[in-house]
Protein backbone atom coordinates (compact mmCIF):
# COMPACT_ATOMS: atom_id res chain seq x y z
CA UNK A 1 0.00 0.00 0.00
CA UNK A 2 2.84 2.07 0.19
CA UNK A 3 2.60 2.21 -3.50
CA UNK A 4 -1.05 3.73 -3.22
CA UNK A 5 0.71 6.50 -0.99
CA UNK A 6 2.90 7.55 -3.31
CA UNK A 7 1.30 7.89 -6.38
CA UNK A 8 -1.59 9.82 -4.05
CA UNK A 9 0.53 12.32 -3.57
CA UNK A 10 3.09 12.23 -6.11
CA UNK A 11 -0.65 12.97 -8.60
CA UNK A 12 -1.42 15.87 -5.89
CA UNK A 13 1.12 17.25 -6.32
CA UNK A 14 1.65 17.23 -10.08
CA UNK A 15 -1.86 18.71 -10.82
CA UNK A 16 -1.15 21.46 -8.86
CA UNK A 17 1.93 22.27 -10.66
CA UNK A 18 0.42 21.75 -13.70
CA UNK A 19 -2.88 23.62 -13.07
CA UNK A 20 -0.68 26.88 -12.21
CA UNK A 21 1.68 26.19 -15.57
CA UNK A 22 -1.10 25.66 -17.68
CA UNK A 23 -3.40 28.90 -16.40
CA UNK A 24 -0.03 30.91 -16.49
CA UNK A 25 0.54 29.99 -20.64
CA UNK A 26 -3.55 30.25 -21.04
CA UNK A 27 -4.09 26.25 -21.76
CA UNK A 28 -7.48 26.72 -20.49
CA UNK A 29 -10.62 24.55 -21.95
CA UNK A 30 -13.39 26.63 -23.90
CA UNK A 31 -16.57 25.85 -21.77
CA UNK A 32 -18.83 28.18 -23.53
CA UNK A 33 -18.54 25.98 -26.72
CA UNK A 34 -20.45 23.38 -25.28
CA UNK A 35 -23.01 25.30 -24.01
CA UNK A 36 -21.73 25.12 -19.95
CA UNK A 37 -21.67 28.56 -17.95
CA UNK A 38 -18.32 28.57 -15.95
CA UNK A 39 -15.34 29.73 -16.05
CA UNK A 40 -12.57 27.92 -17.91
CA UNK A 41 -10.16 25.18 -16.02
CA UNK A 42 -6.79 23.69 -17.47
CA UNK A 43 -7.53 21.67 -20.19
CA UNK A 44 -4.97 18.57 -21.26
CA UNK A 45 -4.09 17.72 -17.32
CA UNK A 46 -3.84 14.06 -18.17
CA UNK A 47 -0.66 14.24 -18.80
CA UNK A 48 0.39 13.88 -14.98
CA UNK A 49 -0.98 10.27 -15.32
CA UNK A 50 1.63 9.25 -17.78
CA UNK A 51 4.37 11.66 -15.74
CA UNK A 52 2.97 9.72 -12.54
CA UNK A 53 3.37 6.26 -14.15
CA UNK A 54 6.24 6.47 -15.63
CA UNK A 55 7.86 7.56 -12.22
CA UNK A 56 6.56 5.41 -9.98
CA UNK A 57 7.16 1.77 -13.00
CA UNK A 58 11.47 3.26 -12.38
CA UNK A 59 11.08 3.35 -8.86
CA UNK A 60 9.01 0.23 -8.25
CA UNK A 61 9.44 -2.20 -10.80
CA UNK A 62 12.28 -3.83 -12.63
CA UNK A 63 12.28 -3.33 -16.00
CA UNK A 64 11.42 -5.87 -18.49
CA UNK A 65 10.69 -5.95 -22.30
CA UNK A 66 6.96 -6.17 -21.80
CA UNK A 67 7.38 -2.91 -19.35
CA UNK A 68 9.13 -1.01 -22.22
CA UNK A 69 6.50 -1.77 -24.60
CA UNK A 70 3.94 -0.45 -22.41
CA UNK A 71 5.84 2.95 -21.08
CA UNK A 72 6.60 3.60 -25.15
CA UNK A 73 3.12 2.77 -26.34
CA UNK A 74 1.50 4.79 -23.51
CA UNK A 75 4.22 7.66 -23.71
CA UNK A 76 3.41 8.03 -27.39
CA UNK A 77 0.17 7.86 -27.12
CA UNK A 78 0.03 10.75 -24.47
CA UNK A 79 2.37 12.62 -26.23
CA UNK A 80 0.19 12.75 -29.46
CA UNK A 81 -2.99 12.98 -27.92
CA UNK A 82 -1.54 15.84 -25.76
CA UNK A 83 -0.56 17.85 -29.18
CA UNK A 84 -4.31 16.96 -30.29
CA UNK A 85 -5.92 18.87 -26.94
CA UNK A 86 -3.45 21.91 -28.14
CA UNK A 87 -4.20 21.70 -32.04
CA UNK A 88 -6.64 19.36 -32.92
CA UNK A 89 -5.52 16.43 -35.46
CA UNK A 90 -7.37 14.22 -37.59
CA UNK A 91 -9.79 11.45 -36.66
CA UNK A 92 -7.51 9.10 -39.16
CA UNK A 93 -4.52 10.08 -37.92
CA UNK A 94 -5.03 9.90 -34.18
CA UNK A 95 -6.60 6.11 -35.10
CA UNK A 96 -2.93 4.93 -36.91
CA UNK A 97 -1.70 6.34 -33.82
CA UNK A 98 -3.69 4.18 -31.58
CA UNK A 99 -2.66 1.18 -34.15
CA UNK A 100 0.66 1.80 -34.03
CA UNK A 101 0.79 1.84 -29.69
CA UNK A 102 -1.10 -1.40 -29.58
CA UNK A 103 0.84 -2.96 -32.23
CA UNK A 104 4.00 -2.02 -29.92
CA UNK A 105 2.56 -4.11 -26.86
CA UNK A 106 1.18 -6.86 -28.18
CA UNK A 107 4.49 -7.72 -30.37
CA UNK A 108 6.07 -7.23 -26.98
CA UNK A 109 3.81 -10.55 -26.07
CA UNK A 110 1.24 -9.31 -24.33
CA UNK A 111 -2.13 -10.22 -25.49
CA UNK A 112 -5.10 -12.77 -25.56
CA UNK A 113 -4.05 -16.50 -26.10
CA UNK A 114 -7.22 -17.85 -25.04
CA UNK A 115 -10.79 -17.17 -24.29
CA UNK A 116 -12.56 -18.73 -20.95
CA UNK A 117 -15.75 -20.40 -22.72
CA UNK A 118 -19.07 -19.35 -20.82
CA UNK A 119 -20.31 -22.85 -21.54
CA UNK A 120 -17.54 -24.38 -20.90
CA UNK A 121 -13.28 -25.11 -21.76
CA UNK A 122 -10.93 -22.69 -23.35
CA UNK A 123 -11.17 -21.22 -26.83
CA UNK A 124 -7.53 -21.03 -27.86
CA UNK A 125 -6.15 -18.34 -30.45
CA UNK A 126 -2.96 -19.01 -29.87
CA UNK A 127 -2.40 -22.02 -31.95
CA UNK A 128 -1.06 -20.80 -34.82
CA UNK A 129 2.08 -18.81 -34.13
CA UNK A 130 5.99 -18.43 -35.44
CA UNK A 131 8.68 -16.60 -33.91
CA UNK A 132 10.74 -13.46 -36.10
CA UNK A 133 13.95 -12.27 -35.16
CA UNK A 134 14.55 -8.60 -35.34
CA UNK A 135 17.97 -6.77 -34.00
CA UNK A 136 19.07 -9.98 -32.20
CA UNK A 137 15.58 -9.95 -30.70
CA UNK A 138 13.02 -12.93 -30.98
CA UNK A 139 9.35 -11.20 -31.33
CA UNK A 140 7.02 -13.97 -31.16
CA UNK A 141 3.85 -13.81 -33.67
CA UNK A 142 0.48 -15.21 -32.70
CA UNK A 143 -1.94 -13.83 -35.71
CA UNK A 144 -5.18 -14.18 -34.03
CA UNK A 145 -4.26 -13.91 -30.74
CA UNK A 146 -2.45 -10.57 -31.60
CA UNK A 147 -5.52 -9.39 -33.62
CA UNK A 148 -8.13 -9.78 -30.95
CA UNK A 149 -5.32 -7.89 -28.53
CA UNK A 150 -5.03 -5.25 -30.38
CA UNK A 151 -8.33 -4.87 -31.17
CA UNK A 152 -9.52 -4.45 -27.35
CA UNK A 153 -6.68 -2.34 -27.05
CA UNK A 154 -7.83 0.23 -29.65
CA UNK A 155 -11.35 -0.20 -28.77
CA UNK A 156 -11.20 -0.22 -24.96
CA UNK A 157 -9.01 3.57 -25.83
CA UNK A 158 -11.93 4.97 -28.06
CA UNK A 159 -14.28 3.86 -25.92
CA UNK A 160 -12.81 5.45 -22.43
CA UNK A 161 -12.46 8.81 -24.87
CA UNK A 162 -16.03 8.85 -25.42
CA UNK A 163 -17.24 8.60 -21.92
CA UNK A 164 -15.28 11.96 -21.80
CA UNK A 165 -18.69 13.80 -21.86
CA UNK A 166 -19.05 14.62 -18.15
CA UNK A 167 -16.43 16.02 -15.90
CA UNK A 168 -15.68 13.21 -13.26
CA UNK A 169 -17.04 10.18 -15.12
CA UNK A 170 -13.64 8.91 -16.89
CA UNK A 171 -11.48 9.03 -13.74
CA UNK A 172 -14.36 7.51 -11.39
CA UNK A 173 -14.51 4.62 -13.72
CA UNK A 174 -10.98 4.25 -13.98
CA UNK A 175 -10.38 4.13 -10.52
CA UNK A 176 -13.52 1.27 -9.95
CA UNK A 177 -11.38 -0.19 -12.79
CA UNK A 178 -7.83 -0.31 -11.68
CA UNK A 179 -8.78 -1.16 -7.89
CA UNK A 180 -11.33 -4.04 -9.38
CA UNK A 181 -8.19 -5.22 -11.54
CA UNK A 182 -5.83 -4.86 -8.27
CA UNK A 183 -8.37 -7.08 -6.49
CA UNK A 184 -8.53 -9.60 -8.66
CA UNK A 185 -4.94 -9.90 -9.43
CA UNK A 186 -4.66 -9.91 -5.48
CA UNK A 187 -7.17 -13.50 -5.42
CA UNK A 188 -3.33 -15.56 -5.53
CA UNK A 189 -5.28 -18.77 -5.63
CA UNK A 190 -6.79 -17.80 -8.96
CA UNK A 191 -3.37 -17.37 -10.56
CA UNK A 192 -0.27 -19.14 -11.71
CA UNK A 193 1.42 -16.73 -13.01
CA UNK A 194 2.78 -14.04 -10.32
CA UNK A 195 0.82 -11.24 -10.89
CA UNK A 196 3.03 -8.43 -8.66
CA UNK A 197 3.57 -6.36 -11.40
CA UNK A 198 0.05 -5.92 -12.28
CA UNK A 199 -0.69 -5.28 -8.43
CA UNK A 200 1.91 -2.31 -9.31
CA UNK A 201 0.13 -0.48 -11.69
CA UNK A 202 -3.20 -1.30 -10.71
CA UNK A 203 -2.00 0.65 -7.59
CA UNK A 204 -0.43 3.20 -9.30
CA UNK A 205 -2.93 4.27 -11.50
CA UNK A 206 -5.92 3.93 -9.32
CA UNK A 207 -3.92 6.31 -6.77
CA UNK A 208 -3.64 8.83 -9.43
CA UNK A 209 -7.25 8.32 -11.03
CA UNK A 210 -8.99 8.63 -7.31
CA UNK A 211 -6.91 12.49 -7.01
CA UNK A 212 -8.25 13.35 -10.02
CA UNK A 213 -11.44 12.35 -9.30
CA UNK A 214 -11.07 14.98 -6.49
CA UNK A 215 -10.34 17.27 -9.06
CA UNK A 216 -12.79 17.26 -11.90
CA UNK A 217 -16.06 15.54 -10.49
CA UNK A 218 -18.66 18.42 -11.39
CA UNK A 219 -17.71 21.38 -11.29
CA UNK A 220 -14.43 20.73 -12.33
CA UNK A 221 -11.53 22.23 -11.74
CA UNK A 222 -9.16 20.78 -14.35
CA UNK A 223 -10.17 18.84 -17.21
CA UNK A 224 -7.57 15.39 -18.59
CA UNK A 225 -8.68 15.86 -22.08
CA UNK A 226 -7.26 13.22 -24.56
CA UNK A 227 -4.10 12.72 -23.21
CA UNK A 228 -6.07 11.56 -19.88
CA UNK A 229 -8.31 9.46 -21.27
CA UNK A 230 -6.58 7.97 -23.85
CA UNK A 231 -3.78 6.77 -21.53
CA UNK A 232 -6.16 5.61 -19.35
CA UNK A 233 -8.23 3.64 -21.98
CA UNK A 234 -4.84 2.38 -22.90
CA UNK A 235 -3.73 1.36 -19.62
CA UNK A 236 -6.88 -0.58 -18.58
CA UNK A 237 -6.85 -2.57 -21.85
CA UNK A 238 -3.37 -3.35 -20.90
CA UNK A 239 -4.09 -4.42 -17.77
CA UNK A 240 -6.81 -6.46 -18.21
CA UNK A 241 -4.65 -8.86 -20.40
CA UNK A 242 -1.46 -8.59 -18.89
CA UNK A 243 -0.30 -11.55 -16.98
CA UNK A 244 -3.28 -14.32 -17.50
CA UNK A 245 -6.98 -12.76 -19.19
CA UNK A 246 -9.02 -10.81 -17.41
CA UNK A 247 -11.16 -9.39 -20.18
CA UNK A 248 -14.25 -10.64 -18.91
CA UNK A 249 -13.70 -9.08 -15.35
CA UNK A 250 -12.98 -5.98 -17.22
CA UNK A 251 -15.46 -5.47 -19.78
CA UNK A 252 -18.17 -5.71 -17.13
CA UNK A 253 -16.35 -3.16 -15.33
CA UNK A 254 -16.55 -1.02 -18.48
CA UNK A 255 -19.56 -1.99 -19.66
CA UNK A 256 -21.86 1.42 -20.29
CA UNK A 257 -18.84 2.30 -22.04
CA UNK A 258 -18.06 -0.38 -24.18
CA UNK A 259 -21.66 -1.27 -25.09
CA UNK A 260 -21.66 2.60 -25.39
CA UNK A 261 -19.07 2.47 -28.15
CA UNK A 262 -19.96 -0.30 -30.14
CA UNK A 263 -23.90 0.87 -30.43
CA UNK A 264 -21.73 4.42 -31.44
CA UNK A 265 -19.94 2.93 -34.47
CA UNK A 266 -23.04 0.93 -35.46
CA UNK A 267 -25.20 4.13 -35.53
CA UNK A 268 -22.73 6.34 -37.48
CA UNK A 269 -22.07 3.38 -39.85
CA UNK A 270 -26.00 3.02 -40.61
CA UNK A 271 -25.76 6.89 -41.18
CA UNK A 272 -22.82 6.77 -43.34
CA UNK A 273 -20.88 8.94 -41.26
CA UNK A 274 -17.18 8.31 -39.96
CA UNK A 275 -17.39 6.24 -37.02
CA UNK A 276 -14.50 8.47 -35.22
CA UNK A 277 -16.43 11.67 -35.48
CA UNK A 278 -17.92 12.58 -32.57
CA UNK A 279 -21.20 13.86 -31.72
CA UNK A 280 -23.56 14.25 -28.26
CA UNK A 281 -25.60 10.61 -28.57
CA UNK A 282 -23.84 8.73 -26.00
CA UNK A 283 -26.12 7.38 -23.36
CA UNK A 284 -24.26 9.61 -20.91
CA UNK A 285 -25.56 12.28 -22.92
CA UNK A 286 -28.76 10.97 -23.39
CA UNK A 287 -29.62 10.90 -19.64
CA UNK A 288 -28.57 14.47 -19.06
CA UNK A 289 -31.15 15.69 -21.95
CA UNK A 290 -33.44 13.39 -20.30
CA UNK A 291 -32.76 16.26 -16.95
CA UNK A 292 -30.36 14.25 -14.89
CA UNK A 293 -27.41 16.74 -13.68
CA UNK A 294 -23.73 15.69 -14.39
CA UNK A 295 -23.54 14.37 -10.65
CA UNK A 296 -26.05 12.13 -11.29
CA UNK A 297 -25.05 10.84 -14.47
CA UNK A 298 -21.26 10.24 -12.92
CA UNK A 299 -22.53 8.50 -9.71
CA UNK A 300 -24.97 6.20 -11.87
CA UNK A 301 -22.10 5.06 -13.72
CA UNK A 302 -20.42 4.79 -10.52
CA UNK A 303 -22.92 2.67 -8.42
CA UNK A 304 -23.08 0.25 -11.97
CA UNK A 305 -19.08 -0.36 -12.26
CA UNK A 306 -18.54 -0.71 -9.00
CA UNK A 307 -21.55 -3.16 -7.97
CA UNK A 308 -21.10 -5.33 -10.97
CA UNK A 309 -17.29 -4.79 -10.86
CA UNK A 310 -17.04 -6.50 -7.36
CA UNK A 311 -19.57 -9.31 -8.01
CA UNK A 312 -16.93 -10.03 -11.12
CA UNK A 313 -14.64 -11.02 -8.85
CA UNK A 314 -16.42 -13.73 -7.31
CA UNK A 315 -17.80 -14.99 -10.70
CA UNK A 316 -17.20 -17.66 -13.29
CA UNK A 317 -17.26 -17.54 -16.79
CA UNK A 318 -20.67 -18.01 -17.41
CA UNK A 319 -21.51 -16.23 -14.75
CA UNK A 320 -19.83 -13.17 -16.46
CA UNK A 321 -21.95 -13.98 -19.21
CA UNK A 322 -24.86 -13.28 -17.41
CA UNK A 323 -23.71 -10.31 -15.87
CA UNK A 324 -22.49 -8.93 -19.20
CA UNK A 325 -26.35 -9.76 -20.65
CA UNK A 326 -28.04 -8.11 -17.46
CA UNK A 327 -25.76 -5.01 -17.97
CA UNK A 328 -26.71 -4.52 -21.61
CA UNK A 329 -30.68 -4.98 -20.52
CA UNK A 330 -30.17 -2.49 -17.89
CA UNK A 331 -28.68 -0.17 -20.49
CA UNK A 332 -31.30 -0.43 -23.43
CA UNK A 333 -33.81 -0.09 -19.92
CA UNK A 334 -32.22 3.27 -18.82
CA UNK A 335 -32.09 4.44 -22.23
CA UNK A 336 -35.69 3.73 -23.07
CA UNK A 337 -37.02 5.11 -19.59
CA UNK A 338 -35.46 8.34 -20.09
CA UNK A 339 -36.04 8.51 -24.16
CA UNK A 340 -39.79 8.30 -23.07
CA UNK A 341 -39.00 10.28 -20.29
CA UNK A 342 -37.52 13.43 -22.26
CA UNK A 343 -40.18 12.95 -24.72
CA UNK A 344 -43.32 13.51 -22.54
Amino acid sequence: MNILLVSLGITFLLIVCFSRLFRTVGWLDKPQLFGYQRSPVPYGIGIVFFLVFLLLVFSFLSITLKLTAVLTASGLITLVSFIDDRLGLSASYRLGIQIISALIIVLAGIGVPAISNPFGGMIVLDSVRWTLELGGVQILIEPLANLVALLWIVFVMNAMNWLDGSPGIVSGISTIACFVLYGLASMSELHVIDQSTLSTMALILGGSSLVFLCFDFPKPKILMGDSGTMFLGLMIAVMAIFSGGKLATAFIVLAFPILDAAWTIVRRIIKRQSPFKGDFQHFHHELMKAGLSQRQVNIFYYVVSLCFGFIALFLQSFGKLLAILLLFGLMVTVRLIFLRKKSE
